[in-house]
Formats: structure tokens, sequence, C-alpha cells
């Protein structure tokens, strides 16, 4: 037999060889899949424990459902049902408390500024203040607070600075980033981390730039936060899992 025979049965055998255990490993997963009880849901490797209950109960939440847990089986409870959880905002007795997002201020293009402290961020928007972009060490004069109309945690967070009433609010986050993008823009925005965009400067807190990476979440001090509590002993169960999808990567 030729040289050249030899290497075209060396490669053949070895092709078999490798098709023979593909098909054993996906037999073994088939096995592995029928075995799995009827009403289990399985999570595929890597990914977060599933929120189905063992028993098949449908586990039912009252509140405002969180983005990221939208798709995952959870309930709206009704008159006739009971609710297993509840999402309530802030930090509420016998609830566990958890941030669900975190707001940026966002200064216009104009301002010159990227950076400032706590105490010259009150000062800009108190309404008793007197600083400006100029003081700040930017340019321009006094700004407003601005945030969707919508985001009602945008405004409590400006109006625990400037006072009820002192957000100025638009309805999408295009008309709020076409506001601060205009030459002399007088506007101070607080707006989502997944909804910044290069029309606005993000601007770094006390040294803690959330939105280039530097610093600690934990110490951030604009956050949305709610409180997940537990009504059932399907609720309790449901908690770690859920806990773990909220305490996924920062979301919008």
């Amino acid at each position: 037999m030729t040289w050249a025979a030899r290497a075209r049965y060396f490669w053949l055998g070895l092709a078999s060889a490798s098709l023979g255990g593909s098909l054993v490993f996906l037999g073994l997963v088939l096995l592995q899949t029928l075995d799995a009880p009827s009403g289990a849901i399985a999570a595929a490797p890597g990914d977060l424990p599933p929120l189905a209950q063992p028993d098949g109960h449908l586990v039912r939440f009252s509140g405002a459902l969180p983005p990221v847990l939208e798709g995952t089986g959870l309930l709206v409870a009704t008159a006739n049902s009971a609710p297993d959880l509840s999402f309530l905002p802030g930090d509420v007795p016998g609830g566990v408390p958890v941030v669900t997002r975190y707001l940026v201020p966002v200064a216009p293009l104009s301002a010159g500024v990227d950076s400032l402290s706590v105490a010259q961020l009150t000062s800009l928007l108190a309404p008793a203040g007197v600083a400006t972009w100029e003081s700040a060490g930017g340019i321009g004069g006094r700004p407003r607070g601005l945030a969707l109309a919508a985001d009602a945690a945008a405004i409590a967070a400006i109006e625990a600075l400037g006072g009820a009433g002192s957000a100025v609010t638009v309805p999408t986050y295009d008309d709020l980033f076409a506001l601060l993008a205009k030459p002399g823009a007088g506007y101070l925005a607080f707006v989502p981390l997944g909804e910044l965009r290069p029309a606005g400067v993000a601007l770094a807190i006390d040294g803690l730039d959330l939105a280039r990476g530097t610093g600690e979440t934990a110490e951030w001090p604009f956050v949305e936060r709610i409180s997940v509590v537990p009504h059932t002993a399907a609720g309790r169960d449901a908690l770690p899992a859920v806990m773990a999808r909220l305490a996924r990567p920062f979301r919008a």
C-alpha cells in the first residue's frame, strides 16, 4: 500500500471515530433530557436558577415587575389569586431591598463640565442656590433639572435637590438629549445608565464615574431601589432565583 493510501485510511478512521463520539455524546444529552421530571424547567448550563416551583405552582406577584424579570414565568396576581411576591418602591419592612437602576447626572455639551462634587451638584439645583456652570468650573449660567416625564425616580432625584416641582420634563429621550445638545442649554438631566447618549456629558460625582466604570457602584448616590416582599412559602422559595436575576449587571 502506498503512503498516500495509508494517509487516506488514517484520516478516514479518525473522522469515523470523531463522528461516533459525537453521536454518543448527543445520545447522552437526549437521555438526560428524557429522564428529567415532566414538571421541571431545566436551566441551561451556567444560567440562573429557574423560577418555577417543583410542584408546578405558578408564582404570582403584585406591583411593578422589573424589566429584567419579564419572560421568567411570573404571573400577575388577580382578585382571585393572592400574590406570592410583591415588588414595592423604596425600602419596605419585611422586604429585601435591591437597586434596579442607576441614575446619572448629565450636563449639556456646552457646559464644559465632566465632574462635580455632590455639594456642587446640590448647589446647582438647590432652590436658594446661586451656583452656575461657570462657578462649577464650566461655561454658562444656572441649570434646571431635566428628566423624562415618565421617570418618577429621576424626577424624585431632582426634586430632592431642587424642591417640589423643580424638574422640567419631556416625553422622550430624543427630546431630552436634543435640549442638552443645544448651545447654552440651561439644563442638568438625570438619566438611567442604560439611556446615556453622546449628546450629553455623563458626570462623575465625587470621583465616582459610573458611566466610564470608575469606582464602586455601591457608593453611587443616585439609584432607584425596590423591595421584594415574599408573602407565601412559594414566594420565599422563589426569592433566591428572583434576587439572582435582579443582581445581574445593572440595567437601564
